[in-house]
């Protein structure tokens, strides 16, 4: 696949073609029209068809940082915040910890590919290596939030989408901060 065909579409056996393939499905039933934003990497591709349901893009950690933004401004469509397991590590704790200091109703969606996929298949603190490869501590994203005091935390798999409706669903219709983890590997890793 060319570069300019990767950045338009999802991979063959992309996790998140079923899971934004559900969340739609879940909004349509709810009748909900939320604001979604999401950052550079492979959430960006919901603009393209067949979603096309990204609102808001901007830089590398901001999708947290928006939506909360958004959601204090009165907005009456529920934010949604879409963002790399890389991105959640490199800014987005820092925007997590000020939505739980303000208690801001947003719907947090991290795509945990266990990798930095679309800059060089890089490792991050989730992966449980180091830069050069080796073995280390491994950081569970959704320890994070728990840690942290968010109120409804889910890691879900995209192979199970009875799972994954029903958590989507939970997350649209609180009214309190929402944080799921849509977790797979990337199918292009290298081995």
């Amino acid at each position: 696949m060319s570069k300019g065909e990767l950045e338009k579409t999802f991979c063959d056996g992309c996790p998140y073609t079923p899971t934004f393939e559900v969340l739609r499905q879940v909004l349509d039933e709810l009748g909900e029209n939320p604001i979604i934003i999401a950052e550079p990497g492979c959430s960006v591709r919901l603009n393209a068809p067949p979603f096309e349901m990204l609102d808001v893009k901007y830089s590398l950690g901001s999708a947290i940082g928006i939506a909360s933004g958004l959601a204090w401004s009165g907005t009456k469509n529920k934010p949604i915040a879409v963002c790399g397991d890389s991105s959640f590590f490199h800014t987005g704790i820092n925007a997590l910890m000020n939505v739980i200091q303000n208690r801001v109703s947003i719907f947090i969606i991290v795509l945990d590919n266990s990798v930095s996929a679309l800059t060089g298949y890089q490792t991050h603190p989730g992966t449980g290596y180091d830069i050069s490869g080796n073995l280390t501590a491994k950081i569970e994203i959704a320890d994070i939030a728990r840690l942290c005091g968010v109120p409804y935390v889910e890691v879900v798999s995209p192979d199970d989408l009875d799972m994954m409706r029903s958590a989507f669903r939970k997350a649209m219709i609180s009214d309190d901060i929402s944080f799921l983890v849509v977790k797979k590997p990337c199918p292009l890793i290298p081995k």
